[in-house]
This record gives C-alpha cells, structure tokens and sequence, in this order.
C-alpha cells in the first residue's frame, strides 16, 4: 500500500476579480501571443476557464476529441448561462430530419452569438468536414472565414489526437500565427489544451536542426498549470490523499473482496479493465455484484470507445442485461474499456 499526496492548485491573486482563477486560467485569457499550449491535470478547469470567455462576451471555438464530451460541455455551458451548441453528426442528422441544410442553421447559430458571446462544441472530424468537406448539392461559402471571427479556438485533450488530427491541428497553428501577424487585433487566439506537459508539443511548433518552421518561437507559449502537494488555506483541492492498495487475483475477485466496504462507506468506486474480452466476459457478474453492495443501476456507468453503435445491447451479452448498465457513448479511436461507479 502506498499514498498519493493531496495536490491543489493556487489562486492567481488575492483580487476580488481574479480569485477564483489559478494561474494558467488567468493566462489563457491574458496571454498576447496567438498560439498558446496548457498542460493542466484533469478537472484543474481547463474548460471552465472558456467558459468564462464566454460569459465575457467573446465568442469560442472548442474542439474536443468525442461527442460525449462536447455534450458534456455543452451542458455545463448551459448550466452557466452561457449560449451554446454542439456541431456534430448528430445534429446533423437531427437537422436533416427535420428538413433543414446544417451548414445554414450553423451559420445562423454563429451569428446569434456575435452580440453575446458563446460557445460552439465540436470534434476534430466534424470541424474537418465543415471545413474541408464536399459541399452536398447547395452553393455557399465556406465558414472558415466566420470561424476565423472568434477570440479562441481551443483544442481540448490535445494530447488524444491522431497523427491525422495533429496534422489539422498544425493547419491552424500556421493559421493563427499568419492571421495574428496579419491583423492582430482581430486575429483568434489558438490554444491546446492537455492533461499531460506542455512540452509533449514542442515537436510540433519548433523545427528541428537543419529544419525551417512555419511557426515562428515568439508566436507560441508553453506553461503549465501551477500544482502544489498538500493543504492550504486556499488551494482549490484536486484530490485528497489517495491511498492504493494492491489486491491479488483478477479484477472480478478484487472487486468482490475490496469493493463492499468503500461502497457501504458512499465512496466512488473506479475499475479499469485492460482487456475488452475480459470485460466481456465478467460483465454481468460484475453487474450482479455491485448490485449486491447496493449499487443502483443508474449510478453505474460503462465507458469504453468501441461502444458507440452498440445500440444498448451489453457488451458481448444478450440484450435482457441491458438494463444492468448504462452507458456513455464516446467516439474516441481507441479502446479505453472501463466500468466506473459513481
């Protein structure tokens, strides 16, 4: 057994006005330069951070690796007050079955948040089919030109995309240093955001000996969020001490024997499997077990990234098990198989 250190993050200041921001918050809506890259661990608010932007009256474009998320994010805009929407296959779909052209009602959606500021939540292979995609029978203008009006463009979970998406991912880098150099009062702010360090990104925004970039160093700004270990008046707590206790057999029997009590006690309980065939296989036994710990159906949920078209049918099981699990469906391109109580 060992214990992971509590760790929290500082406030930018003792103002009123910025209190309630840490540090890397405060910076990515102060930085100067046009292409700025975040390492911040999760839930150091990353996102809210834009959010904020957005209540100030700025417009953003966040763009994040599943339509899970961007429908996680759209309701937590919502929850704030801040006007949002979600561009994804779904909404297109949606669109279409009502007889409307997508393309025009996202044109008017970024519209009405000219006066106000806003949000609009996509993924990468949404944005590139927006952007780059055959217009299908209707004549209109592209909407790069409208997007290039927000304040931010933001890639959220920077460090989850593909070759391919790094790929887009520095079309815009090029884009936002031209543009800023172009006209930077109005250029877009560019930023990416990662759970990991910043430097994990230095490759693609520096050349290498012998190599010419397209993206000159004054134009780019790499930081991290600010983590202390322990407790103090004032950190916002990440997590408290973490204690880890290494179990023996296999996950099902580690559940059997370590999970009653943290459960009876009302702590949150997370199972990573590491093989979706085992998950397969010990899923409705799983589901039994915690049921027997007084686990709700509703407060388990299933995560895994091969799920999306699974239609409700339990994995690798009949459809009468479906009701042991909900899911949460993601788009992610590669399987991250785990079951999470919570």
């Amino acid at each position: 057994m060992f214990t992971i250190q509590a760790h929290g993050i500082p406030p930018h200041g003792e103002g009123a006005a910025i209190l309630n921001l840490s540090p890397a918050q405060h910076r990515l809506l102060t930085e100067s330069k046009p292409i700025r890259i975040c390492g911040a661990p999760t839930g150091a608010g990353k996102t809210y951070a834009f959010l904020q932007a957005a209540q100030q009256g700025q417009r953003v474009v966040f763009v994040v690796p599943t339509q899970a998320l961007a429908r996680d994010i759209e309701d937590s805009a919502h929850q704030q007050g801040v006007e949002a929407y979600c561009w994804d296959g779904a909404q297109s779909a949606k669109l279409r079955a009502n007889g409307k052209e997508p393309w025009s009602e996202r044109k008017s959606q970024w519209d009405r948040l000219q006066p106000t500021g806003g949000m609009v939540i996509t993924t990468p292979e949404t944005l590139a089919a927006i952007l780059l995609g055959k217009p299908q029978g209707i004549l209109h203008r592209p909407l790069l030109p409208d997007l290039l009006q927000a304040q931010h463009i933001v890639f959220d979970e920077a460090h989850t995309l593909t070759p391919w998406a790094l790929g887009f991912l520095h079309f815009w880098a090029v884009l936002a240093a031209w543009w800023h150099w172009k006209d930077p009062g109005r250029a877009p702010k560019l930023t990416l955001l990662s759970a990991t360090h910043s430097n994990l990104f230095r490759a693609l925004c520096e050349a290498g000996s012998g190599e010419m970039s397209y993206l000159p160093p004054e134009a780019v700004a790499f930081f991290d969020e600010a983590i202390e270990n322990g407790r103090r008046q004032g950190l916002r707590m990440l997590h408290g001490d973490v204690e880890i206790h290494f179990g023996e057999g296999n996950v099902l029997a580690c559940v059997e024997k370590y999970a009653a009590e943290p459960l009876s006690q009302g702590e949150r309980l997370l199972i990573l499997y590491d093989s979706l065939r085992s998950l397969t296989r010990e899923e409705v036994a799983l589901c039994d077990r915690l049921a027997d710990y007084g686990v709700k159906p509703e407060e388990c949920f299933l995560i895994n990234g091969l799920d999306r078209k699974a239609g409700g049918v339990s994995l690798g099981g009949p459809p009468a098990r479906q009701d042991c699990v909900r899911r949460r469906n993601t788009e992610s391109s590669s399987p991250r198989p785990a079951s999470r109580q919570e």
